[in-house]
C-alpha cells in the first residue's frame, strides 16, 4: 500500500431481489433507499462521493440503478451478476484502488463511526488484509479490506456464485489476516435489533427511522 493511499468504497447492489424486488430504488421521506445509503458512505472521514461505487451487474434489470447512482454523484460500476467477488476485484482494478471501505447494499443505517474505525486501523498494519466491526445490530456493520487481500482471495477462490458468503473468502479461511473492531461502547450493543432491508416490513421501519431522524 501506497504512503497515501486510494481509499473508496464498493456497495453491491442488484434490483432483482426474490424477497423485495427493486428495494435499492424504494422511496423514503421522499428519497431513494440508495441515496439513504450514500448519505451514510460519504459521512466517511476517507471517502467523498466519486469514490464511492455501487457494483452492480451488467443485466438489463439493473439498468435503472446507473440514473439514481449518478444523480448523487457517486460512482457505478457494472460487473458479474453472480461472482461478486470478480465484480469487487474488477472494480478495484478500474478505480485503482489501494483499499475499500465495504458496505452492503441492503444496509442503509451502516455507521460511518465504524467505516471510520475498521479504515483506520486496517492503515495502521500493511499486513492486515481485511478488519471488520463487531457487535452491532444487523444491517450496522461494516468492513474494510486491502487491494492485497483481494488479490489473494481472487487467485485462490472458487469462481462462481457466491453473492452470498463471498466475505467467507476473506474471514473464514487463512488466506488474508484479519481483524475486528469491537463496538465502542454498550450503548451500540443490541443483539435484538434487525436493521437491515429485505422485506416490506423492514421498509415501513426505515420510514420510520428516518423520518424520525429528520424531526430531530
Amino acid at each position: 500500500m501506497t504512503e497515501s493511499p486510494n481509499i473508496g468504497a464498493l456497495i453491491p447492489v442488484r434490483l432483482t431481489s426474490e424477497r423485495l424486488p427493486g428495494k435499492a430504488l424504494k422511496l423514503i421521506n421522499g428519497r431513494p433507499v440508495v441515496h439513504h445509503l450514500l448519505d451514510r458512505a460519504i459521512a466517511c472521514r476517507y471517502l467523498a462521493p466519486e469514490r464511492v461505487v455501487v457494483c452492480t451487474t451488467e443485466a438489463p434489470e439493473d439498468a435503472p440503478l446507473i440514473e439514481a447512482v449518478e444523480d448523487y454523484g457517486a460512482a457505478v460500476f457494472r460487473g458479474d451478476r453472480d461472482d461478486i467477488i470478480k465484480r469487487f476485484h474488477d472494480a478495484m482494478v478500474h478505480f485503482n484502488f489501494d483499499a475499500v471501505v465495504q458496505i452492503d447494499g441492503d444496509d442503509p443505517l451502516t455507521d460511518p463511526l465504524y467505516m471510520d474505525l475498521t479504515m483506520e486501523r486496517l492503515l495502521s498494519d500493511p499486513g492486515l488484509g481485511i478488519v471488520r466491526s463487531e457487535g452491532l445490530p444487523l444491517g450496522v456493520n461494516c468492513k474494510s479490506f486491502s487491494r492485497t487481500a483481494m488479490e489473494t482471495v481472487i487467485e485462490n477462490y472458487n469462481a462462481g456464485q457466491n453473492d452470498t458468503g463471498f466475505i467467507y473468502y476473506f474471514t473464514k479461511t487463512d488466506l488474508v489476516r484479519q481483524d475486528v473492531v469491537p463496538a465502542t461502547t454498550p450503548d451500540h450493543v443490541f443483539d435484538e435489533a434487525r436493521l437491515t432491508l429485505d422485506y416490506d416490513v423492514d421498509l415501513e421501519l426505515f420510514r420510520r427511522i428516518f423520518e424520525a431522524l429528520e424531526m430531530d
